[in-house]
């Protein structure tokens, strides 16, 4: 579970009665019991929806308490109700009211949270925008059409909400918001945690990997410098053969050679290595090794001159 999906109630009417306040003679759209009913209905309807939304495994995604304990802190008023229509020969009367939830900055800054983590809108007001609520000095408000009409033994009164979709569907995102956001960090805990293990295994492997290398590298350098000291030796040898006149015939070239093989070798060895340039010694080593073996044999070639 890793996003937050738009929570869209779509509901005709939904109505509810509560007991009828019989100090009054008829029924107005400001009775009371019948805005209290009508509060209920928006707020069991959220409760209602949100209870039923499932996990990717089935379970009930939301606490039915926490759905209650977070919209409890939102306070639902109803203000500037006006009578819409009445009907003379029925106890009905047809009512608007904009009802304004203000909800506390703890929910808004953690309604934000949770929409961020999903991705699914940017902040609480996009999704105000969405279902066409007005935002307010503290609070956010939309028009709201319901109805109120006693019961014929005037011991009930029957209420009815006729548009409330926006106003649910509003706050509905915004309580499931609140309700993610520990859901989402604690995912984002868990990959968080799942990549360091991985981050930490790979830089192990990776010190591993180096480690083989290294060893690896002072084994051939090791392999390497007693192959150079064989060469070595057996150009001294054939060195040693020559008859000391034709050495000294030879020594200037010799010594040139001695003085170019470094240099060749350095050159040579920087076209090979690719970057890694713990290579070089032991390619200047098998340069050298090579060089040596070939001037071995030039020397091993040098005939004495017929006199000696």
């Amino acid at each position: 579970m890793n996003k937050l999906y738009l929570i869209l109630f779509f509901i005709v009417a939904i109505s509810g009665c509560n007991k009828f306040n019989q100090a009054t003679s008829t029924t107005t759209c400001s009775d009371s019991d019948g805005i209290k009913t009508a509060k209920s209905l928006i707020t069991d309807e959220i409760i209602k929806e949100l209870s039923e939304i499932k996990g990717q495994d089935g379970s009930t995604l939301f606490d039915q308490s926490e759905i209650r304990a977070t919209i409890a802190q939102i306070d639902i008023a109803f203000d500037s109700i006006r009578t819409s229509k009445t009907d003379p020969n029925s106890t009905k009367v047809f009512c608007t009211a904009s009802v304004k939830a203000t909800i506390p900055l703890l929910i808004i800054e953690k309604a934000n949270r949770g929409f961020q983590i999903a991705e699914t809108r940017r902040n609480i007001d996009d999704s105000a925008n969405e279902y066409g609520l007005r935002g307010t000095a503290n609070g956010f408000e939309r028009d709201l059409d319901y109805n109120l009409q006693p019961t014929d033994d005037r011991q009930q009164i029957y209420t009815q909400i006729t548009n409330g979709e926006p106003i649910i569907n509003f706050l509905g995102e915004v309580v499931a918001a609140v309700l993610f956001v520990p859901m989402l960090e604690s995912k984002e805990a868990e990959d968080a945690n799942a990549a360091s293990i991985v981050g930490a295994q790979n830089a192990a492997n990776q010190l591993q990997l180096e480690q083989q290398k290294s060893e690896e590298l002072q084994l051939s350098l090791t392999s390497a410098q007693e192959e150079n000291t064989i060469a070595k030796n057996a150009l001294y040898k054939a060195w040693a053969s020559i008859p000391p006149s034709r050495r000294a015939e030879l020594i200037d070239s010799q010594n040139e050679w001695e003085e170019r093989i470094k240099i060749d070798c350095q050159s040579e060895v920087i076209q090979q290595v690719k970057g890694d340039i713990s290579l070089i010694p032991l390619f200047e080593l098998q340069c050298e090794t090579i060089k040596i073996k070939d001037r071995t044999l030039e020397l091993g070639s040098i005939q004495p001159q017929a006199s000696e």
